[in-house]
């Protein structure tokens, strides 16, 4: 009995050992082949690290090209592949956080999502904040704006299957922006 619990477990752990090895040639390939971009974290300035954190990894923010970004620390490989497939499905939509390419954590070595930082957070907590001040128009915006990423993921054969207020960010002029890509299913 325990033979064959040890088997079993055996078992497993080679089959996800050549999945995580499928998923790094996946990944590596690519890069080769510019689909997808490797930014050296050596380009990124003014990190911070262990701003939030979810069910699928840790954000960072940092400085890229005079921007700022969220680094999204994902400790699986393939749900990071997961998501960086949803994310160049989707990318033309100007109501999804842009993605700008992958980076390597230095002291992890994980494999991170580097992309557009939402400087008002939150679609939750930007309305927990701002509530008084919100106009209905406003709120009519931010509500088309959701449909119409939501629209655009659909077309696209994509269900986001986890939408909810901490998925839509806010950016800097007050735009909704669809995201977390990670339990989306296609």
């Amino acid at each position: 009995m325990a033979n064959d619990r040890a088997a079993n477990n055996d078992r497993t752990q080679s089959a996800q050992v050549k999945k995580n090895t499928r998923a790094e040639e996946w990944l590596r390939n690519a890069v080769r082949d510019k689909h997808v971009r490797m930014i050296q974290f050596s380009e990124i300035s003014k990190v911070k690290y262990n701003v939030a954190k979810g069910g699928s990894g840790t954000i960072h923010l940092g400085a890229w090209r005079n921007m700022h970004i969220a680094i999204k620390e994902q400790h699986n490989t393939n749900d990071l592949i997961k998501e960086l497939k949803m994310h160049k499905q989707v990318h033309d939509s100007n109501y999804i956080v842009k993605f700008f390419g992958i980076t390597k954590h230095p002291l992890t070595q994980d494999t991170c999502i580097v992309m557009q930082f939402a400087e008002n957070g939150c679609l939750q907590d930007y309305l927990e904040t701002h509530n008084i001040a919100i106009t209905w128009l406003t709120k009519y915006r931010l509500a088309w704006e959701i449909s119409s990423g939501l629209d655009f993921i659909h077309r696209e054969n994509i269900f986001h299957t986890d939408l909810h207020s901490r998925n839509i960010l806010i950016d800097t002029h007050g735009k909704a922006l669809i995201t977390d890509f990670g339990l989306s299913k296609s």
